[in-house]
């Protein structure tokens, strides 16, 4: 299943994309199938109302004919008058009552007379009378209840005699000869048409009731949707929903509309929809199982990428290991020996102080060698200063050109107005000796270094995190450079392009100060002309804090210590420091028995806590200290604490071990500042 896996997602990645483009075709071809019954739906409109016209147009002509008749001459002969309007009965029966009248609307004639034998004396539609008159031509009526409140409406023209209008002759046709006009011009028996006079009367309507025709539209249908190209949706009477168009009727003031009953129009694109429907549930079926084989290959591959990464991490782990056990083997070595010459001899002193010269260069070496390792994992930027690195520089001369060797010139020009920087001195010493001996390495057949230094107000685009001022530190050499398959590596830990004989840290270690500094560093290269590290350090906001006076550290020597640590060897270290010092020492295993300690002795004016310990850490008890006794200071130290490595911040001086007597007294210096001024101090050890 395994190897079957990345099959089977390469063809579902091949196949979803086809479905998903023939569910867009096929959505588009049932648009237009849609859109093409909507068209068909206006074109039907269009040739029933051309049907219509025409009918009425031949209405028209025909009575119109009949108006020149000399039967209709004046005086008025009622029985020609019956005669003629027999005759025109029995060759148009679509004419329900033929009737003329006077220019003022008075009925003079009519056939067939009223059933009451009194004949109406006035016409019903006067709208279309009056247009007759005034426009001295055929024209088409309103529809109306007239006798027997049976709907019709007229057509009218005018009787014209010696260039006058004479009289009016009126043709009514009932509207149900009108829907068979529109069944004749082809409606479908389904489908539902419909005629409105100017004055929203409904004029005719295929299965609407009788009672409904000559009142208001309204009554028959409503409208339901929002009209689109011309196609609107409406409810009929019976409430059956039908897509409908309009056009109006040449010749006079009505207007068709021809609709499609909708159920019919979705029944026409239902089974598209269906196929459709069920190709989107196919994708989203296939895209499920898609997603799944994608999560278990995704967590296959992380196994094996965490297998991978395991082994690397074995294999730098040793290789940290190894070299980090040659380096203390040799300091273990120099201990070793300055235990057997002591040993040996007691009463020879010249021998004494350089042995103790020796171990005492060791430890500062050993501690060089820890404070390193950490700052690979060192978040925090606890053991910063604010300093000019100008006057940093200086002493570090020396080193750098201990470590470039003798095969290679170091050229240092910095900028004497550079601003200051906060920053860990140590870290920032071993950065610039890594990026020395780094290009060094470079340069096995010699060289040159430069170092330049200078202000840089702004213009750092590949730097999102450098918003303000900084400074930058170069350090560039002439050799064969860096090749681009390998400069975005150069910052990896344990990356090396030398073998064996580098350990790959010195640019990581490079890379971990600047950013925990605020800062970043770059590096640009050109094989066969060199490299060019720049380390951009943010413009410090706090100006550079004066130097403490030896007569200020002497007058912070306390009377009484108490010493807290729950390793007896270095809580008997600790103690034999101070009391070489002349300081009154009292001594606590843990932070419990401390409090006990200061509840029982008032003497006690500082106390030297470790941070690392069981139950109540170092951090812990100065806050409680700082708490119940306020007047009594603390300071803090540790050979390594996790929460201060990883940002933790607090108020009390911390002293990293091993700590010199020099680093002590500066200690109890800051921490007499501290309780005198009641501010923050921070101990930086030197």
């Amino acid at each position: 299943m395994n190897k079957l896996r990345p099959s089977l997602l390469l063809l579902l990645c091949a196949t979803i994309p086809v479905l998903v483009v023939s569910v867009v075709i096929g959505q588009y071809s049932l648009r237009q199938q849609r859109a093409a019954i909507d068209r068909d739906i206006g074109q039907r409109a269009d040739f029933s109302a051309t049907g219509l016209a025409r009918a009425l147009e031949t209405q028209r002509q025909l009575l119109s004919i009949v108006s020149e008749t000399p039967r209709l001459d004046p005086p008025l002969d009622r029985k020609a008058f019956r005669e003629l309007a027999h005759r025109l009965e029995a060759r148009l029966p679509i004419w329900e009552i033929l009737h003329i009248s006077d220019l003022q609307g008075n009925i003079m004639l009519s056939v067939p007379a009223p059933q009451d034998g009194v004949s109406h004396s006035m016409v019903n539609d006067v709208e279309s009378y009056r247009r007759v008159i005034e426009t001295r031509t055929a024209v088409v009526g309103s529809v109306v209840r007239g006798e027997r409140e049976i709907p019709t409406f007229p057509i009218r023209v005018p009787v014209e005699r010696d260039g006058a209008i004479a009289s009016i002759l009126t043709a009514l046709i009932r509207p149900e000869e009108v829907t068979n006009i529109l069944y004749a011009n082809g409606l479908a028996k389904t489908w539902t048409a419909w005629i409105a006079d100017g004055d929203g009367r409904l004029v005719a309507a295929t299965g609407a009731a009788p009672s409904l025709v000559g009142g208001p539209l309204n009554a028959f249908v409503r409208e339901t949707g929002s009209e689109e190209s011309g196609i609107a949706g409406v409810k009929i009477a019976g409430g059956e929903e039908v897509r409908t168009s309009s056009a109006s009727i040449a010749g006079s003031n009505w207007t068709v509309h021809v609709g499609m009953p909708l159920a019919e129009y979705q029944e026409i694109g239902r089974t598209g929809y269906r196929i459709l429907m069920a190709t989107i549930f196919l994708i989203v079926a296939l895209i499920i199982a898609a997603a799944f084989l994608f999560q278990r290959e995704l967590a296959a591959r992380r196994r094996q990428e965490l297998a991978v990464a395991s082994g690397q991490r074995m294999e730098a782990l040793g290789k940290l290991t190894g070299g980090v056990a040659h380096d203390f083997n040799n300091l273990l070595m120099i201990f070793q020996a300055g235990i057997e010459g002591v040993r040996r001899r007691k009463n020879d002193e010249q021998k004494l102080n350089l042995t103790l010269d020796m171990m005492s260069e060791g430890v500062s070496k050993g501690k060089a060698i820890t404070h390193r390792l950490l700052s690979f994992s060192r978040r925090s930027n606890r053991d910063a200063e604010t300093f000019f690195i100008q006057d940093k520089i200086g002493p570090l001369e020396q080193l750098m050109k201990q470590a470039a060797t003798d095969q290679i010139i170091v050229d240092t020009e910095l900028d004497q107005d550079m601003w200051p920087v906060t920053v860990d001195p140590q870290a920032f010493e071993v950065a610039i000796i890594n990026m020395v001996t780094n290009a060094r390495e470079a340069m096995a057949e010699g060289g040159a270094i430069h170092i330049r230094g200078c202000n840089v107000s702004s213009g750092f685009k590949e730097m999102k995190q450098l918003r303000g001022p900084c400074i930058a530190i170069s350090i560039s050499d002439n050799g064969p450079g860096i090749s681009p398959a390998d400069i975005h590596r150069v910052f990896e830990p344990f990356f090396t392009t030398k073998g064996s004989r580098a350990s790959g840290l010195g640019l990581s270690q490079v890379y971990g100060f600047a950013q925990r500094s605020g800062g970043t560093v770059v590096v640009n290269s050109l094989q066969g002309q060199g490299t060019s590290f720049v380390i951009y350090l943010p413009k410090a906001a706090d100006q550079v804090a004066p130097s403490s006076s030896a007569t200020s550290v002497a007058n912070a020597l306390p009377r009484k210590v108490l010493v807290v640590d729950d390793t007896s060897s270095s809580l008997e270290a600790s103690k034999m420091l101070l009391e070489v010092e002349g300081i009154i020492v009292a001594t606590a295993p843990s932070g419990q028995e401390a409090l006990t300690v200061l509840a029982s002795d008032p003497n006690v004016e500082l106390v030297l806590s470790d941070i690392m310990m069981p139950n109540m850490s170092g951090l812990e008890l100065a806050v409680e200290i700082q708490s119940r006794y306020p007047n009594t200071s603390v300071i803090l130290m540790t050979g390594y604490s996790d929460a201060l490595e990883q940002g933790a911040r607090t108020e009390f001086p911390v002293l990293s071990k091993p700590f010199t007597r020099a680093d002590m007294l500066a200690a109890f210096a800051a921490a007499a500042a501290k309780r005198s001024s009641a501010s923050v101090v921070r101990l930086h050890p030197g």
